[in-house]
């Protein structure tokens, strides 16, 4: 009877050993799963923030180029406005040379 009891705390112990084992290592599993989680977190986060600048600036070079062009379009216009002046004072000058 003694040698059953016995018996039966070996297997009882033996079970709760494995099962502290499973457990220890469920545990580094865990633990290393998790430092790859947050490494890739931390990793994510900081090209989230490269983005964010990247898009400040491609915004700010976006904005500049629309004034430029902006610019441009008003230049373009004088230009074509004293083109019409200059041909207009050209006709004027053929025709007042021809009246000379």
């Amino acid at each position: 009877m003694i040698l059953t009891i016995g018996e039966k705390l070996a297997k009882v112990e033996l079970n709760l050993m494995t099962t502290i084992k499973s457990l220890r290592t469920k545990q580094k599993e865990d633990t290393s799963l998790l430092t790859t989680a947050q490494s890739r977190a931390d990793k994510s986060e900081k090209q989230l923030a490269d983005l964010k600048l990247q898009l400040k600036k491609a915004n700010e070079i976006e904005k500049k180029n629309t004034e430029r062009l902006k610019a441009m379009y008003k230049i373009e216009a004088a230009n074509e406005a004293m083109k019409r002046e200059r041909d207009a004072a050209q006709v004027r000058f053929a025709v007042g040379r021809r009246l000379i």
